[in-house]
């Protein structure tokens, strides 16, 4: 039953994103970001959202895996089998995650994981090089690192 909520969900999500990416909204007229920060803080946030999709090893237990897939959804495994299953999301001030309460630092990159509706993470991406991925946890503290598995 979870895996068939967090399969809808992720459809809704999808579908959403779907539509609002096929879909005008009226944007045509609209001006383009015009600082250098503005450019940067989308493109570092979409070179973030590139770097961090794959198959990731810790470095600290290599029996944890995490697999962060181009369709949203993250996947937890521990010796092979899998452990948790939720959504994934890349944020930074300019586009924000609403339900982060926490401080958002200018030109930061990070990292939500919403694995239910009553356990959600977040990182703060420190390195997403495409080979190494270092992730600050945001609500405990503490440096995640993997390396590209696949």
């Amino acid at each position: 039953m979870k895996h068939l909520l967090l399969i809808l969900i992720g459809l809704v999500v999808a579908g959403g994103l779907g539509y609002f990416v096929g879909y005008d909204h009226g944007f045509e007229n609209a001006a383009a970001p015009t600082s250098a920060f503005e450019n940067a803080a989308v493109s570092d946030a979409a070179a973030t959202m590139a770097n961090v999709i794959g198959m990731w090893q810790s470095t600290e237990d290599p029996n944890f895996t995490r697999e962060i897939r181009n369709d949203g959804v993250v996947t937890d495994r521990y010796a092979g089998q899998e452990d948790s299953d939720g959504l994934w999301m890349v944020f930074t001030k300019d586009i924000p995650d609403t339900s982060f309460t926490g401080p958002i630092e200018e030109g930061a990159v990070y990292l939500s994981m919403a694995m239910s509706e009553d356990e959600k993470y977040y990182f703060k991406v420190t390195n997403a090089d495409g080979q190494h991925l270092d992730l600050v946890y945001l609500d405990r503290g503490g440096l995640l690192s993997f390396t590209r598995a696949n």
